[in-house]
């Protein structure tokens, strides 16, 4: 198994989907709020709040919407609220990951989408438990919008 390309692969597919879930969540939201502007700020935060919980990424179906139904309902509620001082564009945010190393996107695919454990990510990249979960903790840290709106 060539596990490096094929986790790259896997790791634009997932960039794809999220996408493709920002897309659904500004759908849905410009239809409740009729204002496309707006839905897109709850979609990327949307998104932005998902990346802070990777391990979200091995849900499908019901789970899945229903995480994403949970993040979004307070902030339909509250439109105008203080969580939109902070946001930042598909196009930003889309830069940033594409721009995450290497070594971490395997990690990420492996643990956060494909549900690995340390132990098993660890035999299959040929490092030692510790430095998994030490890789683990730094994508968990590059995937949380830091306090600068990035």
């Amino acid at each position: 198994m060539d596990f490096e390309s094929d986790w790259q692969d896997d790791y634009l597919a997932w960039i794809l989907r999220l996408n493709d879930t920002r897309d659904s969540v500004r759908y849905m939201v410009t239809h409740r709020l009729e204002d496309r502007t707006v839905a897109e700020a709850v979609a990327m935060q949307v998104v932005v709040s998902m990346l802070a919980r990777p391990r979200v990424f091995r849900y499908q179906g019901l789970p899945y919407a229903g995480r994403i139904a949970a993040l979004a309902e307070p902030l339909i509620a509250d439109p105008d609220g203080d969580w939109r001082a902070q946001q930042c564009s598909w196009e930003e945010l889309a830069g940033r990951l594409f721009e995450m190393p290497t070594d971490l996107r395997n990690v990420h695919v492996a643990a956060h989408v494909h549900g690995l454990s340390a132990a098993e990510i660890g035999s299959v990249l040929g490092v030692d438990v510790d430095m998994v979960q030490s890789m683990q903790k730094q994508v968990e840290d590059y995937l949380r919008p830091s306090d600068d709106g990035e």
